[in-house]
């Protein structure tokens, strides 16, 4: 049998997409600079109807560097960037890097906790905010000892009309910050001419570009150390892979509406957009039926988005408002895509979801269907040009046979340096195997015959139940396909004795909301052995999502136990 160092995935590359790739050892900002040489007078970034070109970005960058630098910020400082999408995100974000410094993006879901955690683990020296947020984070900061502060207005960019609407219809927010507060506002900072800055010497292999932060396999929040190496391989592989794609002006446009501070926002659409050249519409606020009527104005041909991105979706295109004639590719990622999403997408765009696999450790993407290749459904494709995948036993470093499920391992230059300030983390996710090093995912999956890579499930949320192991991925799959589920979430709930009960959490649509649990039981009970079936099943109004619109299981894991919390009565279905 072929082993997976021998790629039996190449024999199904279209003719035009290259096994191999060289990425040029350069910065990350080499890119953009490249970028704004090369498209001048094109339009960069659309921010709620304002148009920025590419050397009016170029030129707010240099701005923004030489003030920061007046700052004290120099190579391998660590900022924090706490904004929405928004232009500022984007100037900010390769200001720093300009230095030489590094930018750390905070989620706008963290608590409190978490984003303390991040600027302490980080670093962080100084942090670009939303002005909106100061007085609630002030206390924070004060704690932390950031005293260097840089305030940020979404108003800014928005027309003199726009300004006043806003206002006279009560929809503008005004901060609440002390008269001599001590504070910088970057709004001032962009229109101030550079005086210039120290050129800083970038080594791309070794060089921080971005530290992301992700809950990974042990539920803390880590800083995933990515180089410029790594981002400037993630972008010349995407390239290889798709083909024509991007060279063409019907793929001008991109919503930017993925958050910024995640690595599918931050890596995949925003610099790999702006890397080539596109018009990326920023959005900071998603709402679904607006970014269609936005699909059809300015014909766009690709789509990123999530599992929850396409569900949303489907319930406006029903409506007969929308076109979408102009739609090419739709890609998904972040988590598995429901078939019967699919399927319904599909029927009313007459376009195919493409799903992918990319991890934060990785800079996004490692595998997925070439432009050209075969679309094979419920595969994640094969590894992209330049990277390796392999599948190997959870505990010890060595493959498994192809064809057997095992932990997903990746090989390939855009996998991260290191955990950030963390080294025994960092050996953790490193695996040698056949002479190479491999990232451990996390993640449970096999690869055909082919070469098309599985996803089973991530290894921590496999349940364990009397000795057997369940995975919430087939029951949710099965669960989903009854035509009264809109949603569907699975989770195991620890017991005093030693095994998890398998529990339900189901969306209905509407028109099934007298559905009952017994119907559920029973439509398992045709396709999944007894000991799959859910014990508890409980309907909700909406799952608990993140902002990238996945389910967040531990969240329904918390509820559980916090409600079980000193109730030491059997559970349910334990006899």
């Amino acid at each position: 049998m072929m082993s997976y160092l021998e790629r039996p995935w190449l024999k199904f590359y279209p003719k035009n997409i290259p096994h191999e790739v060289e990425v040029p050892e350069v910065s990350m900002t080499s890119l953009i600079d490249k970028a704004i040489r090369a498209h001048g007078g094109e339009v960069a970034l659309i921010y709620l109807g304002t148009k920025i070109t590419y050397s009016d970005l170029g030129r707010y960058i240099e701005n923004l560097a030489s003030a920061l630098s007046k700052q004290g910020i120099r190579k391998s400082s660590v900022v924090a960037i706490y904004l929405p999408n928004c232009p500022q995100f984007v100037m900010a974000y390769y200001a720093i890097q300009k230095l030489g410094a590094i930018p750390t993006a905070v989620s706008f879901l963290y608590t409190n906790r978490e984003i303390k955690l991040q600027l302490s683990n980080s670093g962080a020296e100084f942090i670009i905010m939303l002005d909106l947020m100061y007085e609630k984070m002030k206390p924070l900061l004060n704690e932390l000892r950031i005293n260097k502060v840089m305030l940020v207005s979404m108003m800014h960019f928005l027309s003199p009309v726009k300004r006043a609407i806003g206002s006279l219809l009560g929809k503008v927010q005004k901060p609440s910050i002390p008269a001599g507060e001590p504070v910088l506002y970057l709004d001032k900072m962009l229109e101030m001419p550079s005086t210039g800055y120290p050129e800083a010497e970038i080594s791309p292999k070794d060089d921080a570009a971005s530290i992301v932060y992700t809950a990974g396999t042990t539920g803390l929040p880590k800083g995933i150390t990515i180089t410029h190496y790594n981002v400037v391989a993630s972008m010349t592989i995407t390239d290889a892979a798709s083909g024509d794609l991007y060279k063409s002006r019907d793929t001008q446009y991109l919503l930017a509406y993925l958050p910024f501070f995640h690595v599918y926002g931050q890596i995949v659409l925003m610099t790999g957009g702006l890397s080539m050249g596109k018009t990326l519409i920023v959005i900071p606020n998603p709402k679904f039926e607006e970014m269609l009527k936005l699909i059809d104005k300015y014909r766009i041909a690709v789509f990123f988005g999530v599992p929850a991105s396409f569900s949303i979706m489907i319930k406006y295109i029903k409506s007969g408002k929308f076109k979408l004639n102009s739609l090419r590719m739709c890609s998904c990622g972040s988590d598995k895509l429901p078939k019967n999403v699919s399927e319904e997408f599909k029927k009313l765009t007459g376009v195919d979801i493409t799903e992918g696999y990319g991890l934060t450790e990785a800079c996004g993407g490692v595998a997925g269907p070439a432009i050209g290749q075969e679309v094979r459904y419920d595969t994640l494709g094969t590894p992209l040009p330049s990277t390796l995948i392999a599948i190997a036993s959870p505990e010890k470093d060595e493959f498994v046979p192809i064809g057997e499920q095992g932990e997903i391992l990746v090989h390939g230059p855009q996998v991260m340096k290191e955990v950030w300030k963390d080294p025994q983390r960092t050996a953790k996710y490193f695996a040698t195997i056949g002479g190479k090093k491999w990232l451990r995912t996390g993640d449970l999956g096999y690869m055909d015959p082919d070469g098309y890579l599985h996803f089973v499930e991530r290894l921590k949320e496999v349940i364990k139940y009397k000795g057997f192991q369940v995975f919430p991925k087939e029951l949710e799959k099965i669960i989903s396909e009854h035509p009264a589920v809109g949603e569907v979430a699975v989770i195991g709930i620890d017991t005093p004795r030693d095994y998890q009960i398998i529990k339900a959490f189901i969306v209905l649509k509407e028109g099934f909301k007298g559905t009952k649990k017994e119907e559920i039981t029973e439509w398992c009970s045709r396709s999944l052995a007894p000991y799959k079936i859910p014990k508890e099943i409980e309907f909700m109004e909406s799952l608990p999502k993140n902002r990238m619109g996945k389910v967040m299981r531990e969240s329904l894991r918390e509820r559980e136990n916090g409600l079980r919390k000193g109730n030491n009565s059997p559970p349910p279905g334990s006899a």
